[in-house]
């Protein structure tokens, strides 16, 4: 489970409290808190010397003279095959691949046939896009100056519709979130 920091300013302090706890308590297994130097969640900063908290600053990335003609776009879930991994069975190569996944680390889209796919630095298929995702980025490939890894969401079988759980192979499976810094999309 992912928390992100942003605008942590609601004058009833209390109920804001509130809402970051009960999101904090949605987390199974692992949970996430993203926060922005510059924001100062009070939240966040009163969990900063608890033993249970690891805390680790992000990679900075240094891209001096950045254009006005590149943007940064996060695949989302709808841009995900989101029980694409969840159809190859314990032990496949693509399980291994996500499992040596680390934030920062890069990969690539790659289309192939009327998909894209997300590839890992050894050009193994981790991820792949949604219909709609590779109808997005089939035309924008070109385009693409660098894509990174920001985390791993897992997924279990039991979010998925019928038909998919039928052809699943595992329980559960992990999913990259990836950063895409890019040209802007020209308007047709």
């Amino acid at each position: 489970m992912y928390i992100l920091d942003g605008g942590w300013k609601h004058p009833d302090i209390e109920e804001e409290r509130r809402l970051f706890y009960v999101g904090m308590t949605r987390a199974k297994t692992q949970l996430f808190l993203c926060r922005v130097n510059a924001l100062d969640n009070p939240h966040i900063l009163s969990l900063k010397d608890e033993p249970f908290i690891h805390h680790q600053t992000a990679i900075q990335s240094n891209m001096n003279g950045f254009s006005e003609d590149l943007t940064v776009s996060i695949l989302g879930m709808a841009d995900i095959y989101l029980s694409y991994p969840g159809l190859f069975p314990e032990g496949h190569e693509i399980h291994q691949c996500l499992a040596g996944l680390e934030a920062g680390a890069r990969v690539s889209l790659s289309q192939q046939g009327n998909r894209v796919y997300i590839l890992n630095d050894a050009e193994k298929r981790i991820a792949a896009l949604s219909k709609k995702g590779s109808e997005l980025w089939q035309p924008h490939l070109e385009s693409i100056m660098s894509s990174r890894i920001l985390g791993i969401v897992q997924r279990n079988r039991q979010d998925e519709d019928e038909k998919i759980r039928q052809g699943a192979g595992l329980e559960a499976w992990e999913l990259p979130v990836v950063e895409i810094l890019h040209k802007k999309f020209k308007n047709n």
